[in-house]
């Protein structure tokens, strides 16, 4: 917007900065209204993904009481101890 004084047109820069104010306020106030979000639920997705973190929790842990030389699952201190890990993850998840 532009202002003729009678010489030549000059650019009215308090109305832009007027605008300018008022945009930033109706910006500000979107960003602080209050939402409100719910957690998710539980779903199988987590218990696998806990299944999962307990299981690694297990194999090192049995990884340190292993046998020395141990291969296979044996390195890893065996399928049980894997299962119980995943159960134990799965079980924390499930429960939390």
């Amino acid at each position: 917007m532009t202002t003729n004084f009678g010489l030549y047109p000059v650019e009215d820069t308090a109305s832009r900065a007027m605008n300018a104010i008022g945009g930033a306020g109706n910006i500000a106030s979107q960003m602080m209204r209050k939402t409100t979000q719910t957690a998710p639920g539980k779903t199988a997705g987590g218990a696998l993904g806990g299944a999962m973190g307990g299981a690694m929790g297990a194999a090192g842990l049995g990884s340190m009481m292993a046998a020395e030389g141990a291969t296979g699952l044996a390195a890893v201190g065996g399928p049980v101890t894997l299962g119980v890990g995943a159960a134990l993850g799965a079980a924390a998840y499930l429960l939390s």
